[in-house]
């Protein structure tokens, strides 16, 4: 385990005094840029947590990241990342938490690819430049039967288009916010299935359809915001029958 946070621009030789790492953590490490290729002499192919959040990094994903294929933990919030979410991500296969929040700049679709992960619990993309619709990233995690998401955080970006009904199939879902994005249309009857959640925000959106009365089968769920829409249709005593 070794822990440089805090360390000025030298950690990348750093690297080359220490083999078979499962821990490193350069939290706020002034870092200003990640090198495109690693060093040959930096093993980290046993690492299983990095966190690389709060430095300036002003670059693209890099894609020596996805030969990391023993990766559980990734934590790139407040990176100042650009471009888009490569879909090489497909290749961390035992990812169980990653965190890509808060970088501003990261902009593009949500590839499909994340919902193909099988073991991934937490999923952070908040306060970015996503753009496009989710149906494809959730059709993923529909057809893939042991999702084990419990966190999906998809706040504050430019995400747009309906709900679909593939929404549904997170049936292990706790927290959802999907806030301050520009969503349309209605919450759908799939909703009743995330019999696990516990938090729904769709606040600050543009929902201009009805809410589903399969929201009241949420037995679990303590915190919900619709604020900031245009709802349509009437509340029903079955909205909440459950809550």
């Amino acid at each position: 385990y070794v822990n440089l946070s805090g360390a000025g621009e030298t950690w990348l030789q750093d690297f080359s005094r220490v083999s078979a790492l499962k821990e490193l953590r350069l939290f706020n490490c002034e870092l200003k840029n990640l090198p495109p290729s690693l060093s040959s002499s930096a093993d980290l192919k046993l690492l299983e947590v990095l966190d690389l959040s709060e430095n300036s990094l002003n670059s693209p994903i890099p894609n020596w990241l996805f030969g990391l294929t023993n990766l559980r933990k990734l934590f790139l919030r407040w990176d100042f990342l650009q471009g888009s979410i490569p879909s090489g991500f497909k290749n961390l296969k035992l990812l169980e938490t990653l965190d890509l929040s808060n970088n501003l700049e990261l902009q593009g679709e949500i590839p499909s690819v994340l919902g193909d992960l099988p073991r991934l619990e937490f999923l952070d993309l908040s306060a970015n430049e996503l753009n496009g619709q989710i149906n494809g990233f959730l059709d993923a995690f529909s057809r893939n039967k042991g999702n084990s998401l419990v966190f999906l955080d998809l706040s504050s970006n430019k995400l747009a288009g309906t709900l679909p009904e593939s929404l549904g199939a997170l049936r292990n879902l706790q927290i959802l916010d999907l806030s301050s994005n520009s969503f349309t249309g209605s919450v759908p009857s799939s909703i009743g299935n995330m019999a696990s959640l516990k938090k729904l925000d769709l606040s600050y959106n543009a929902m201009n359809g009805t809410i589903a009365e399969s929201l009241g089968q949420l037995a679990e769920l303590v915190d919900l915001n619709l604020m900031a829409n245009t709802w349509g249709g009437v509340l029903q005593k079955s909205h909440f029958v459950n809550l």
